[in-house]
């Protein structure tokens, strides 16, 4: 369970996905909904977010110049 979680971390981090957890804890806790669910119905809509065009720069880490989703 500690490796796959780790690799869960990983990819959520490389994907630019944190704001997706942070969303479906707060979601799911006010509307008693189940945390997949929640990252389920988000993800589409963070992912959009994150597809910005141009040079935006949302966190230092890690150094890409340009944010792809």
């Amino acid at each position: 369970m500690h490796y796959a979680a780790t690799l869960g971390g990983m990819a959520f981090s490389n994907a630019f996905l944190g704001i997706n957890h942070s969303l479906a804890h707060k979601t799911g806790g006010e509307f008693g909904l189940p945390h997949g669910l929640v990252i389920t119905i988000a993800m589409q809509h963070v992912t959009r977010f994150n597809a910005a065009s141009g040079k935006v720069k949302r966190n230092p880490y890690p150094r890409y110049e340009v944010y792809r989703a």
